[in-house]
């Protein structure tokens, strides 16, 4: 039977999940036997690539391991600063993926013995375009059968939906990790989940709690020593560690090493290390907030993601919504689960045997654009009185999708022989073009001797799939100008020769 997977590519963990034989989705674990494989990466002198648990362990005799590198992907980064190069290979967060997920693609397949005909990679909701096209990017290095990706929260309410037989309404699924925190409201009703709204903030996660809980810890350090804390003598995930004991007890030791002199041992408490934490905890209730204002009749929040166990955010949750919130099997497990249900609907139907597509097709799931999408438009500036070339947004964040929606401009000039085309996207409806990203340029030619005001219609069109088609016309001459902006995942030959040239364990 061909396997169809879902793969949450997390900060802290990245966990694999299947579809078994009656439809059900399930974890795989690793060759360690580990649901949670941890996104940690080490290259030894012979380029050996250890990834997870082996990784970590290096780190305990001094050697470089990368981790947390998803908070970079996609992004513009000085990489040969941040992250290094290794024998002249530029190590950058994208082969840092891929590694992890070729190391799991072995494992997977040692355990399944069987061929992987689709799979759905999850990305956060706010990710824009470059970050999503690098994490699929990644997939694809890696040789999984990447046919799409999916949202964090969408994958979680997918796995709600049909696995917690959900009451008709609107959800919150709130989504914690361990470098992001995602927001979606869904609505239930039948067999049909339909993600109605989206929010978040990128850099806000589980690794942001760490580094807040390591300032107090040095505080305390150089209050008792009148010295900083070495990083590098100190245990790796220590205060990881000290965050998860602190959401079972009120009160831990954590014990500080020293080049010179015995540790010294700090006790923290969790009251301490919810004060730490309380100014990223604020952000999350202002959105919250402001989502619970739109959406009243929220029937029930739902925690996912391993940062949801620190009873602070509980805490927030309830205040903010005024409901406890629901936790259902392993949080960090959720999304993962939902991913590979989502590889299931999305893949060919003779992927799927008979059970599988009984029980699939008892599931509709809708999805929403999560980011404004338009052009460059000459419009007036109310401050300077002056005509400007600003955004001009045609399908705003939130529409369903697939849709389809076109709208006229014009030309602002006898003559206009050439109109500059750009297709803009933005996570809020921003009015300067220095804060909104360029995801196409192109030109549009006219006839000769058109007079002002001559209509262009501008159709953007979004896909089951998440494509992004744009046409630009000019009907009297029949010149029309199409482009599709699919996620840029296919294989890069020479990235991939230059990955394939370390041997990962």
């Amino acid at each position: 039977m061909a396997e169809l997977v879902g793969i949450d590519l997390g900060t802290t963990n990245t966990v694999m999940a299947y579809l078994d034989e009656s439809g059900d989705p399930k974890i795989q674990v690793n060759t360690a036997g580990e649901n949670l494989t941890p996104s940690a990466v080490h290259i030894d002198e012979q380029k050996n690539v250890l990834v997870g648990t082996e990784a970590i362990k290096q780190a305990e005799f001094g050697f470089r391991i990368w981790t947390d590198y998803k908070r970079d992907i996609g992004n513009d980064v000085s990489n040969n600063e941040k992250y290094g190069t290794v024998q002249q290979i530029e190590i950058t967060p994208e082969v840092l993926s891929t590694f992890v997920l070729r190391k799991l693609k072995h494992d997977f397949e040692t355990a399944r013995s069987s061929d992987i005909s689709n799979t759905a990679i999850t990305y956060p909701a706010n990710f824009a375009d470059k970050r999503r096209e690098a994490s699929l990017s990644s997939g694809k290095l890696a040789d999984w059968p990447v046919g799409l990706g999916i949202n964090e929260p969408s994958a979680a309410a997918l796995y709600f939906a049909m696995k917690e037989n959900l009451l008709p309404g609107k959800y919150a699924i709130y989504d914690f990790g361990g470098g992001t925190w995602d927001i979606s409201i869904i609505e239930v009703e039948g067999t049909e989940t339909t993600v109605v709204d989206t929010s978040g903030i990128v850099q806000c996660g589980g690794k942001d709690f760490d580094e807040k809980l390591k300032d107090l810890v040095n505080e305390k350090f150089m209050s008792e020593t009148g010295v900083a804390i070495e990083e590098s003598l100190q245990a790796p995930g220590i205060f990881e560690g000290t965050k998860k004991s602190l959401s079972i007890r009120d009160e831990t030791n954590v014990a500080i090493r020293q080049q010179n002199g015995p540790p010294v041992t700090l006790s923290v408490t969790r009251a301490e290390f919810e004060s730490a934490i309380s100014t990223l905890i604020a952000q999350t209730e202002i959105v919250c907030s402001s989502l619970f204002t739109k959406y009243p009749d929220i029937v029930q929040v739902l925690l996912v993601g391993g940062s949801t166990r620190v009873p602070a955010v509980k805490q927030s949750v309830e205040k903010t919504f005024g409901k406890t919130p629901l936790s259902v099997g392993n949080p960090d497990e959720v999304v993962a689960l939902g991913a590979a249900i989502y590889a299931g609907l999305r893949a060919e139907s003779t992927s799927l045997n008979q059970a599988q597509s009984e029980l699939l097709s008892k599931v509709n799931f809708n999805e929403i654009a999560n980011h404004y999408l338009g052009v460059s438009a000459l419009q007036l500036n109310e401050s300077s009185g002056n005509f400007e070339s600003q955004p001009s947004y045609i399908i705003n964040k939130g529409t369903k999708i697939p849709c389809t929606i076109t709208e006229p401009y014009y030309t602002v000039a006898y003559g206009q022989e050439n109109v500059k085309l750009e297709v803009l996207q933005a996570s809020i409806p921003e009015t300067d073009k220095r804060f909104v990203n360029v995801l196409w340029e192109g030109n549009l030619p006219l006839p000769s001797g058109l007079k002002e005001g001559e209509r262009i219609d501008v159709t953007f069109e979004i896909s089951e799939d998440g494509v992004i088609h744009c046409s630009f016309s000019h009907e009297p001459s029949g010149r029309n100008e199409k482009v599709s902006l699919s996620p840029q995942y296919e294989l890069n030959e020479a990235k991939k020769s230059a990955i394939e040239a370390f041997f990962v364990e």
